[in-house]
C-alpha cells in the first residue's frame, strides 16, 4: 500500500508542477499579448496623425491614452514614445519625459516589428512608429513589471499547492480502505491453495476446498499423503521381514 500511495503523490505533484508551469505561460502570453495590442493602437493613432501633417509632439489624445492605459494596468510601469534620435516626447513616467531613452530602444527602431527587451528584472515591448515614407518617425515602448506576475505565479503556486493536499489526502484514504481488500482479494486463492497443502481437511468444518487453486493443491495434499502411507507400509513390512529373518 505504501508503494501504491507513494506512486499517487509523485503523479499528483508532477501533474502540479507541469499545471504550474503550463499557468505561469499561459499568464506571461496573456500579459504580453495585452501589451501588444496596446502598442498597436498608439502606433495606429501615431501614423494616422503623421498621415494628417501633425509632428509627433502635438499629438494630445495619444498622451490621454498612455495615461489611461497605465492606469487600468498595474502591471505596466510606464508608456513611452519617443524620436528616432532617442529623445522622450511623451512619458507616463513625468520625471523621464524630454529625457533620453535607451541606447538599445532607439537600435531596435533599425528593423520593423515587435521587439522586446529585459533589463533589471522589468521587460520592454516596443514598435517603431513609421511614416508615409514607411521609415521610422519615432519608437513606442511599454515597460512591464515582473512583481505582478510574481504575484500571480504565487497565488497560482499556492492553490495548486493546496489542490494537491486535499487530492493527495483524498488518494490516500481511498487507496487505504481499497488496497488492501483489494489485494486480500487478489491473494485469497493463493492462500487457500497455501492452506490446503499445509492443513489436514476436516470436512465437517471447512467441507471442499475454495477454488480450483485450493482444490488442486488439496489433491496434491492427498497424494502427498497417499504416497506417505505406502512409503510406511513398505517399511513396516520391511522391518517385519528383518525381524521374521
Amino acid at each position: 500500500m505504501l508503494i501504491v500511495v507513494s506512486a499517487i503523490i509523485c503523479a499528483l505533484l508532477a501533474v502540479a508542477a507541469m499545471a504550474w508551469r503550463a499557468g505561469a505561460e499561459v499568464g506571461d502570453a496573456i500579459e504580453q499579448g495585452r501589451a501588444t495590442y496596446l502598442l498597436g493602437i498608439i502606433r495606429s493613432a501615431a501614423e494616422t496623425n503623421l498621415s494628417f501633417g501633425l509632428p509627433l509632439d502635438q499629438m494630445p489624445t495619444i498622451e490621454a491614452l498612455m495615461e489611461r492605459e497605465k492606469l487600468s494596468d498595474p502591471s505596466i510601469l510606464a508608456i513611452d514614445v519617443f524620436y528616432p534620435e532617442g529623445r522622450s516626447v511623451y512619458s507616463t513616467d513625468r520625471g523621464t519625459l524630454g529625457e533620453p531613452v535607451l541606447p538599445s530602444w532607439t537600435s531596435a527602431l533599425h528593423s520593423p516589428g515587435l521587439w522586446q527587451l529585459s533589463a533589471h528584472g522589468e521587460l520592454v515591448l516596443g514598435t517603431r512608429i513609421e511614416n508615409e515614407l514607411g521609415t521610422a518617425a519615432g519608437g513606442v515602448a511599454i515597460t512591464l513589471s515582473n512583481l505582478p506576475r510574481e504575484t500571480r505565479d504565487f497565488a497560482l503556486a499556492l492553490d495548486l499547492a493546496s489542490l494537491t493536499f486535499l487530492v493527495m489526502l483524498a488518494g490516500s484514504l481511498l487507496a487505504a480502505f481499497t488496497v488492501r481488500p483489494l489485494a486480500r482479494l487478489l491473494t485469497r486463492p493463493f492462500a487457500n491453495a497455501a492452506r490446503a497443502l499445509t492443513e489436514t481437511p476436516d470436512p465437517a468444518h471447512h467441507g471442499a476446498p475454495h477454488g480450483t487453486l485450493a482444490a488442486a493443491a488439496g489433491e496434491v495434499r492427498q497424494r502427498w499423503q497417499a504416497t506417505e502411507a505406502t512409503a510406511a507400509r513398505a517399511m513396516h513390512e520391511l522391518r517385519t521381514l528383518d525381524n521374521g529373518a
